[in-house]
């Protein structure tokens, strides 16, 4: 701990700040360590055979490349509302019925 306390502020000319808290986590149950899925722990007199583990659970050292996307089809991406013309349609009669309205009122 001291080497590496030297070699931060040898880096960092303030120093590490934070000793007194790094003391109290670094015993921490969250930060121990925790034996590898198919290596042998601390306590175990043989090791793990490889039927031993359930198919189930994945690697965890492997990586997978991720699923790609399928993109939609532009056709299937337009609004479900209907076309420009059909909108264009529905403005003018909204705004038909908000002027036949605005004069009933006056």
């Amino acid at each position: 701990m001291k080497v590496a306390l030297k070699e931060f502020k040898d880096r960092y000319p303030n120093g590490f700040q934070h000793v007194e808290a790094w003391e109290v986590v670094r015993k921490h149950d969250k930060w121990a360590q925790v034996p590898l899925l198919g290596e042998e722990g601390e306590g175990s007199a043989h090791k793990r055979k490889p039927v031993d583990v359930d198919p189930s659970i994945p690697d965890m050292n492997e990586d997978p490349s991720p699923q790609r996307t399928q993109r939609r089809d532009k056709r299937q991406a337009t609004s479900s509302e209907g076309s420009s013309a059909e909108l264009a349609a529905q403005f003018k009669e909204y705004t038909a019925m908000k002027e036949a309205k605005h004069a009933m009122e006056l």
